[in-house]
């Protein structure tokens, strides 16, 4: 039978044996111990009420709105035990008049499943009613299980029974939330407590304390990560590696490590200072790409077996979330997503040059603008002509404006270029006025848009798709040696093990150990590299060519690693997510990156012929042009001449004869 089933049927008979006793206990006796209760009322007196007790389990599930309250009780206690399930009995009830959902729960010898013990809504309220030997023990192996901390824990405690005696041997994970109500003097006082780890002195806060007049309980305003906010000197275990920009390991005299910087180095350095803790580091050389696990060379993969085999407490390296990998370990959150490309040499783009003149104004304004040169001359003509004949005939010269001679004037406007005759009509200085306002901005527009076009060179390669590289036959695809385990092992990249087969591996060259190695190599050789664009910022003002990317990325999702169930997670997740809404993130990030982006040896970006191969054909068809036409103006004169004397010839014979 499943355990869920178990657990319910277990619940139920005690719930059916309360009201038996209920029904048909002996009150005889019972008045017996009631009186013998009386007796004592120097104990009675300082113990937990049952309005104390209710106002606690109801001031705490309003606290934490939790959906449902369990009574975990111990049967091994011979003192007051009907006065103890008397009491369970009314708890439930008043429970069920506040309209709170209870149930009650033998923790026998321990062996409650805490997984099975779920609201339908938030997480539960478990009230430990006693503090027996029994309690103690089964409080203990309930606090080493994973679902401990997804509920909120309220101990009552007997009086005579000191907090520190009763939980010297129970280890209270620091994720849990654990509260004790207790009575220290004539108030009753709600003890928040917790252990950083096993074998850590117990840490106590106040968490509330209930007013001896109405009753009420009053809760600290301290949310659970303010409360949880140092971790007293804690000496966590963590490996790491050497991978730039992420981690940057220094070695200390006595042959340990410490992480100096990377950007997970600059995080993890944040996680210290604000939680109070301290790191003691174990280091992967260099030749770790020698350990195997799981028949993977891969050095990723080992401290991850490590992690979860408890060796340390965290990985702090740039792990790649991947499935596989959270079936054994746990994730903390998203630090970092490192978008990988192929990097190529661009092609040479001098036929589209023309592209960059013409580029600014798409073909429609250029269209316009033609017109708006004819409108324009067209009205200069107009008005010249209209005022000579009608207004002011003896103002302009004669045959000064006709329609082609405005035309040259006014495309002489848009060329910012002078004129040699000003106009004399009103109409004609307006048109001139208007020509040089609209030639001014859109001579502007065109010269902000082409310097643009000139200065930020859109780089495109000879093959825009992964399946284009793979097709053409002509490239070699690379990596860095460090990248080769990623592509072997994961498929969702997009490079197949056709394409792997095809052009990366025939050539052992094609695998590279730098990343300047193989932005050189794309410079020299037909050669496309697979890295980061993190890598592309690094070095790619470190080599004399220009680089241009595929119309491919794939993004990692990286993080750091921790062991299962790890008490700190949560706490790391919250800085990282402070860090991150406070853009303490992305400083480090800068700053990790900064520091291994070298100088670049060029800041200015050069024109090559090629770009203003417009302007020098411009420049050349109009030198040839007018030359055709200065040959052309000769021979027509040169003709013309001739004619002339043999007109001339003709005429001289013909007056002799």
């Amino acid at each position: 039978m499943p355990k869920g089933k178990v657990e319910t049927k277990e619940i139920e008979r005690v719930q059916e044996q309360t009201i038996w006793a209920m029904k048909h206990l002996p009150w005889n006796k019972f008045l017996i111990v009631l009186a013998m209760v009386e007796l004592c009322p120097g104990q009675i007196e300082k113990a937990l009420t049952l309005v104390e007790t209710t106002a606690a389990i109801i001031g705490l599930q309003q606290y934490f709105r939790s959906g449902c309250v369990f009574f975990l009780y111990s049967n091994g206690r011979t003192h007051y035990e009907l006065r103890d399930k008397l009491t369970l009995v009314r708890l439930s009830k008043t429970m069920s008049q506040n309209t709170v959902t209870s149930a009650t729960l033998n923790t026998g010898k321990g062996d409650v499943s805490l997984k099975y013990l779920r609201c339908q809504k938030n997480r539960p309220v478990n009230v430990l009613t006693s503090d027996d030997q029994n309690m103690m023990l089964s409080l203990k192996e309930m606090a080493t299980q994973p679902h401990f901390a997804r509920s909120v824990w309220l101990m009552l405690l007997s009086v005579g029974t000191e907090i520190d005696t009763f939980f010297s041997d129970i280890d209270v994970p620091v994720d849990s939330e654990f509260v004790v109500a207790h009575r220290p003097e004539d108030y009753v006082q709600l003890t928040e407590v917790y252990r950083v780890r096993n074998g850590y002195p117990l840490q106590k806060q106040v968490f509330g304390e209930i007013n001896a007049g109405n009753k009420v309980l009053n809760l600290t305003d301290i949310g659970f990560y303010e409360r949880r906010n140092n971790l007293h000197g804690l000496i966590m275990e963590a490996v790491t590696i050497q991978d730039n920009p992420y981690t940057s390991i220094a070695k200390n005299p006595d042959g340990s490590a410490i992480v100096t910087g990377g950007f997970f180095g600059l995080v993890w350095k944040e996680f210290e200072n604000k939680l109070h803790f301290r790191t003691n580091f174990t280091y992967l050389e260099e030749k770790s790409y020698t350990y195997e696990v799981n028949d993977k060379t891969d050095p990723f993969a080992k401290m991850v077996y490590d992690v979860h085999l408890k060796k340390y407490d965290i990985g702090v390296a740039a792990f790649r979330c991947v499935n596989e990998r959270a079936k054994i370990v746990e994730y903390t959150y998203i630090m970092h997503r490192s978008k990988f490309v192929i990097v190529l040499k661009p092609a040479d783009n001098e036929d589209m040059a023309w592209n960059h003149f013409f580029g600014p104004f798409q073909p429609s304004l250029w269209f316009g603008l033609i017109s708006c040169i004819l409108v324009i001359a067209g009205c200069l003509s107009l008005f010249y002509y209209v005022g000579q004949r009608l207004a002011y005939p003896e103002y302009e010269t004669p045959k000064q404006y006709t329609f082609a001679i405005s035309i040259f004037y006014v495309f002489s406007m848009f060329c910012q270029q002078g004129h040699d005759v000003t106009p004399k009509s009103c109409a004609c200085r307006l048109v001139y006025w208007l020509g040089y306002v609209t030639a001014v901005v859109v001579l502007a527009a065109y010269s902000a848009t082409l310097i643009s076009f000139l200065t930020i060179q859109n780089k495109e390669p000879h093959v825009k798709t992964l399946e284009a590289l793979a097709a053409d036959g002509t490239y070699k695809l690379g990596m860095i040696r460090h990248y080769v385990r990623i592509v072997k092992n994961d498929v969702d990249h997009g490079i197949t093990n056709e394409i792997y087969d095809k052009i990366i591996e025939p050539d052992p060259n094609n695998i590279v150990d730098t990343n300047l190695e193989g932005f050189r190599r794309v410079c020299t050789t037909k050669y496309a590299f697979w890295t980061s664009l993190e890598a592309v910022k690094e070095v790619g003002d470190l080599v004399n060519c220009n680089i241009a990317l595929l119309s491919y990325s794939y993004v990692f999702m990286l993080g750091m690693v921790v062991t299962d169930n790890n008490p700190y997670r949560r706490l790391l997740n919250y800085q990282i997510s402070r860090m991150q809404s406070g853009g303490v993130l992305r400083k480090h990030k800068l700053d990790s990156w900064a520091a291994h982006v070298p100088e670049a040896q060029n800041m200015w970006t050069s024109v090559s012929v090629g770009q203003i191969t417009p302007l020098l054909t411009i420049l050349s068809g109009g030198v040839a042009i007018s030359l055709a036409l200065l040959l052309t103006e000769m021979v027509a004169s040169w003709w013309q001449h001739r004619q002339t004397e043999r007109k001339n010839a003709w005429s001289g014979i013909i007056n002799k004869t």
